[in-house]
């Protein structure tokens, strides 16, 4: 999953995860998708998770910058990096 989305998002570095230590995606030195087994990890901020519904994924904690989603979910993958990816951009870097 996070080769496929790494070439649908060019823009994104797959590196380790800080996290995981497994495969990530990060945007420039944030990292916004990471892995835990079957489940797809993305940082789509604490703003942009309390806009949604969390129709076929759930925020990781309340508060949490982080959705969980399946893994297996293609088309909500794609969708909720391209939010990660737009939420992420001006965000502060650690």
């Amino acid at each position: 999953m996070i080769e496929r989305l790494r070439r649908a998002f060019p823009e994104l570095e797959e590196r380790p995860s800080q996290f995981t230590g497994g495969p990530a995606l990060w945007l420039g030195r944030r990292e916004i998708v990471h892995t835990h087994g079957d489940e797809l990890e993305v940082r789509i901020t604490r703003r942009e998770a309390s806009r949604r519904d969390h129709e076929g994924f759930w925020q990781r904690t309340r508060g949490s910058d982080w959705v969980v989603l399946s893994a297996a979910d293609d088309e909500l993958a794609v969708e909720l990096v391209r939010v990660a990816i737009d939420a992420n951009r001006g965000a502060p870097q650690m």
